[in-house]
This record gives structure tokens, sequence and C-alpha cells, in this order.
């Protein structure tokens, strides 16, 4: 594939998404001097075949069998003739300003290799979307980088692409670990350019812990040299955490232990309380 020194690729990965897949294209395009590539997932629902029959002229559309969204990534990245790989999922915005100004930062440092900024949430939710400040020590524990962040596709090609095998999510995560562990650092522009959809019931969902154990297993197996260099941060995670509980317990240990011993005093004070407030209830409501 023939590379554009400097051209910015919005990769946006499609999986039945036709109801947002317009607006999320229009805020992509208005970014102007941008190559635009949706990657078909094996789309089978109507809404989303007749928006992707219809896209402009000026998007690239690739198509392959459903492999989930780390292969429907690499897949794009992998046709995009651009220097500099911005993801976009299909129900989220940017702001036309994000890519210019994240590839100036790529471009004037060398040393910098994930370039990201503010955001808000809309939809279901509105407001900032509140993520902890980036340091080394809080990545490897913790996500603090959305998808949607420029890196060079030319780190992309040496850390092998996303991870295919992590369909159920945090591939994000894992693959800014891998960029990472080339050395490379980390810019937050000060503008709010980028808007995560919050979908109804979306913040209500989550993994068993069985499921954390595995995804954060593969994340540690594909970043062992990097948790070793840096085994001192999670050191230090870990006795943080160990501060947090001994404090509870200091604190609430001895009411603990009270309730335990008295349970039918506990549960005769839990029912003054109630009888208190249905009272209090009752005497505010008008007559």
């Amino acid at each position: 594939m023939q590379r554009s020194p400097g051209l910015v690729s919005i990769v946006i990965p499609c999986f039945d998404a036709g109801a947002t897949l317009g607006e999320t294209l229009e805020s992509a395009l208005r970014a102007g001097d941008c190559e635009v590539v949706v990657v078909d997932d094996g789309s089978r629902d109507e809404l989303t075949l007749d928006v992707l029959a219809d896209l402009p002229r000026d998007v690239r559309l690739i198509r392959q069998d459903n492999g989930g969204l780390p292969s429907a990534r690499n897949a794009g990245i992998d046709a995009a003739r651009g220097e500099f790989i911005l993801p976009l999922d299909a129900d989220d915005l940017i702001d036309s300003r994000y890519p210019d100004e994240a590839r100036d930062v790529l471009m004037d440092r060398p040393d910098v290799g994930i370039v990201y900024c503010r955001a808000d949430l809309f939809g279901a939710a509105s407001g900032p979307y509140e993520l902890a400040e980036f340091s080394l020590d809080e990545i490897l524990v913790e996500n603090c980088i959305f998808c949607t962040a420029l890196f060079r596709k030319d780190d992309w090609g040496t850390v092998g692409g996303y991870n295919e095998r992590m369909r159920r999510g945090r591939e994000d995560h894992d693959f800014w670990l891998r960029l990472l562990g080339l050395g490379r650092e980390v810019v937050r522009l000060d503008g709010t350019y980028f808007h995560y959809r919050i979908r109804p019931g979306s913040m209500n969902t989550g993994y068993s812990r069985d499921e954390y154990v595995e995804i954060y297993s593969e994340i540690f197996r594909d970043n062992a040299d990097l948790y070793l260099e840096n085994i001192e941060a999670i050191m230090r995670h870990r006795f943080a955490l160990m501060d947090q509980l001994n404090d509870y317990q200091h604190r609430y240990g001895r009411l603990e232990r009270l309730v335990s011993a008295h349970p039918r005093a506990y549960d005769a004070l839990r029912g003054a309380r109630r009888a208190l407030r249905d009272r209090r209830r009752a005497s505010d409501e008008p007559t």
C-alpha cells in the first residue's frame, strides 16, 4: 500500500451500526484533509447495509466476514494510506480540529507515539468523560486512554497490530501498552475533541470476575517485559489497596463486630429508623 506522508487515516469499524454510522461519518468528513476508511465487519441488518451501499464517494469501504472489533481495526489500518491512524467507533464523534492538532504533535515530536484529547459523553448520559490522567503507573493497572487516539501506522506494524483474540474488549488497553513498550511518550491535547456515546443500559454492562481474570491475564502476557520493567508500579498499587483495606477495617471493623454479636439489637435499630422515616414522610404529606 502506497503511503501518503502526513496523511491521517480515520478508520471506522462497523458491525450492524447503521443507526449511528451516518452521524459518525459526518464528523469524520468534517475533519477535512483526512482519509476515511469504513470496515464492514460482516454486518447483517438492512439499515446498516443500506447506509454502507450509499457511502460518500470519498469514503473507502473494506468488507470482511465477521471477525470482531480488533480484526476490523487491523483490516482498516492495513488498507489505510495514511502515515497516522485515528480509530473511531461507528457510534462516536470527533471534533474537526482533532486530527490536525494531534498530527502536528506527532510530526514535531518523534518521541511521542500516542496523542489523545479531553472527551465528553453524550446520548444516555452527558458531561465530562472522567478518566484518570495518564501516567505509566496508572495505565499499567487500568486503561486511561480511549480508543480514539492518534498513532503512527509504522508503530502499529512494529507491535503486530491489535490482538485479535481480544474480541470481548480491552484490546485498546493492550495496544497502548505495546506502543509504550517501544519507549513512546504520550501527549494529551487540552481540547475536548472526542465525544463518546452512552447507550441506554450501557453503563450497567461489565465483566464477570472470571472474565476480568482472563482478559487481564492476556494483557499481562502480551506485555510481560513492560510489566517486569515496571514491577514497582504494580507493587505500589497493591500496597495502596492494602492501606485502603486496613483503613476500612480500622474505621468499621468494630461496628461490624458489634452487629455480628448483637443481630437482634441491630435489626431493632433498623426497624426504629424505618418507623421514624415513615412518620416524617407522613407528616410532610399535604392534608
